[in-house]
């Protein structure tokens, strides 16, 4: 055949699975994509770290949209501001 044999050996294996199914319902979409992502070759992790990151990156980027740094005089550098 034309595929590289590459793909049709671990971990990636092309062919052995031909379907999987996705369900479209909320309560199962989640379920559905984790089949997917698995059967790619990826590992469960802890989502309530991964959570918990997302969470303080965004409080970050709102607060940073918040402050507003006054203008700088000639001469000075954002290093020297406090």
């Amino acid at each position: 055949g034309q595929t590289p044999q590459v793909l049709l050996q671990p971990p990636y294996n092309l062919y052995n699975a031909l379907a999987i199914p996705l369900y479209g319902s909320p309560e199962h979409r989640k379920v559905s994509l984790r089949h997917v992502l698995r059967r790619m070759g990826a590992a469960p992790c802890d989502a309530g770290l991964l959570w918990r990151k997302q969470k303080q990156l965004l409080h970050f980027m709102s607060v940073a949209r918040l402050v507003r740094r006054r203008p700088l005089q000639q001469g000075e550098s954002r290093d020297s501001q406090s």
